[in-house]
């Protein structure tokens, strides 16, 4: 049974040889890869880079946007709170004003009752004085 020293030795050896496979991979497909192509492929990366950056600073004015829409959401609730409180005290004002143009009426009917009862008074005054002075 092999030792724990040659296990490792021989794992190491293992990955040392996949290194250099993977290291021989790389250069062949290099060697295979024609100028054009490779020159293609590094303006493909600084596009795909370009991109990259103005999507990052695309999410960043995302972001700041929704903190907006937020803060704007926020100031439209505060409105709204306000102009239902603001509602309520024009519904009361508007039942007190109510309440003043029938306590109004009444007084106006009673003054009209009053008016009119003043009113026969004087036609029985006139009357009287007419018949006063017929008599004297």
């Amino acid at each position: 049974m092999p030792t724990q020293e040659d296990r490792l030795a021989n794992l190491e050896r293992k990955v040392a040889a996949l290194e250099l496979y993977r290291l021989y991979d790389e250069r062949k497909a290099e060697e295979r890869t024609p100028a054009a192509q490779a020159a293609n492929l590094e303006e493909i990366n600084e596009n795909m880079t370009i991109l990259l950056g103005i999507a990052s600073g695309q999410e960043m004015s995302i972001k700041e946007t929704q903190r907006d829409v937020s803060a704007l959401k926020d100031d439209v609730n505060a409105i709204e709170v306000r102009l239902g409180r603001l509602e309520m005290k024009v519904d009361q004002h508007t039942a007190v004003l109510n309440q003043h143009t029938s306590i109004l009426d009444q007084h106006t009917a009673v003054l009209n009752q009053h008016t009119a009862v003043l009113n026969q008074h004087t036609v029985l005054l006139n009357q009287i004085l007419d018949r006063l002075s017929k008599m004297a």
